[in-house]
């Protein structure tokens, strides 16, 4: 709609100008768009809500992407990983991040809740992975070196642990939203004699 008002306000500031106040070609153009986008401006200021929420979609967007790279990147490292048990334990963090993601995805609202996740958790969990590859296909033998690399299993755990806890808590809305319908359709079923 505000097209059609800028149009119409543009059309008739060029007539104005051009036709009956005698100016030139330019400048009555000139006038004729400075009109017709101010009119688009002050219609696109009335709709600013609407506005505001393209920029914080378009975040949520990219995050989501980022942690899809983040995502795939751990399930691929994870194939890298030569302990049966330490790799299952990456495996299963990639896929329980897979599914947050999916999770968002549907339900964009929670993008917010879940901003910690993708901005920090995904990345770190990723970088030590990376680093765990890398530096367990030295064959490192120093104390130091062996202490550091079978600590991974123990943060391995942690992080599917939190991982899982972040996909219940995204859930839990979902959740009570479910609990509420069931203790309706039986109390309605209740009143109805059913």
């Amino acid at each position: 709609m505000r097209h059609v008002w800028a149009g119409v306000v543009g059309g008739a500031g060029f007539c104005a100008l051009f036709l009956w106040a005698n100016m030139a070609l330019l400048p009555s153009l000139g006038g004729c768009a400075v009109a017709a986008c101010s009119v688009y401006l002050l219609a696109m200021g009335a709709n600013r809500n609407s506005l505001s929420m393209e920029p914080d979609r378009f975040m949520a967007d990219l995050a989501l992407e980022n942690g899809a790279r983040q995502s795939s990147e751990i399930k691929r490292l994870a194939t890298l990983i030569a302990d049966p048990k330490l790799r299952r334990e990456a495996e299963t963090i990639g896929v329980v991040a897979s599914g947050i993601l999916s999770d968002l995805r549907a339900h964009p609202k929670d993008s917010s809740r879940a901003r910690r996740f993708l901005d920090y958790y995904l990345e770190s969990t990723r970088k030590i992975l990376a680093k765990y590859v890398e530096l367990s296909g030295r064959n490192l033998s120093t104390p130091e070196a062996k202490a550091s690399l079978a600590g991974i299993g123990n943060l391995l755990s942690e992080v599917r642990q939190g991982f899982e806890r972040q996909r219940a808590d995204l859930a839990e809305s979902d959740l009570i939203d479910l609990d509420v319908e069931m203790k309706l359709l039986r109390t309605t079923m209740k009143m109805d004699g059913n």
